[in-house]
């Protein structure tokens, strides 16, 4: 069963709901700001960016973006999948100093950024920040980290069915055996607990919710699970 920070930010049904959610969970964990961007790309047009936080100050949303072309946090998530814990080590170069004291003076001295890179230009960060310095507070990281990547992945999902268009999905019908494999994921059981489950190989259960992930232009098996539960393709 979904803990319920997960299924609670899954029912958001507008951006207020939605906020309400995210805010909850970085607060319960520890962080008292949290930020996540939504962002698409368009074909000979400006990427459109809807970003949702609690940071609390209309200047934040109004920072010049040549301020985030420099951010060296925001060029690691613009191409990285990866998880950052970022700090005061990031902004040591003279060249960014400004940026870090002008997110120092909004209480945002450091953090963890999450971002998601999916089919048809569309991308999500999911950030949350301290005043204090996390790089130090290494148990704090590492209890955080997990619960953060889990949250990201249903808080994506949620935000691409609120602020973006839907989608025109073309998947073929589900083996029974792919429907158990999705729904044990949304579970939480690793492949090789769905594997024993099924009684077929870890290989296989890998090769079949990658195929599911990528015919539903996911990144992951969990978003795949989420988009399928979403879309009804399981219950």
């Amino acid at each position: 069963m979904l803990h319920n920070d997960y299924l609670g930010v899954m029912s958001a049904r507008n951006e207020d709901e939605f906020r309400t959610e995210i805010v909850r969970f970085a607060q319960n964990l520890g962080f008292r700001t949290v930020d996540t961007l939504t962002v698409v790309d368009h074909e000979n047009a400006e990427s459109e960016f809807i970003c949702v936080d609690n940071i609390g100050n209309p200047d934040w949303n109004a920072i010049d973006s040549s301020y985030w072309k420099r951010d060296p946090v925001m060029q690691h998530c613009k191409t990285s999948s990866v998880p950052i814990v970022w700090g005061t080590r990031n902004y040591r170069s003279p060249l960014v100093a400004d940026i870090y004291d002008l997110f120092s003076a909004y209480g945002l001295r450091s953090g963890i950024s999450i971002s998601s890179h999916l089919q048809g230009g569309r991308h999500f960060a999911f950030c949350v920040h301290t005043d204090h310095d996390l790089e130090a507070d290494t148990r704090h990281v590492a209890h955080a980290l997990p619960h953060l990547q889990l949250f990201a992945a249903h808080a994506l999902d949620t935000a691409f069915r609120l602020f973006l268009p839907p989608e025109n999905l073309t998947i073929d019908k589900l083996t029974p055996q792919e429907v158990d494999a999705l729904s044990w994921t949304l579970e939480g059981k690793s492949t090789e607990e769905i594997a024993a489950l099924l009684n077929i190989t870890e290989d296989l259960v890998k090769l079949c919710l990658r195929k599911i992930a990528q015919d539903l232009g996911c990144m992951s098996e969990h978003q795949a699970a989420l988009k399928a539960l979403r879309l009804g393709i399981i219950f």
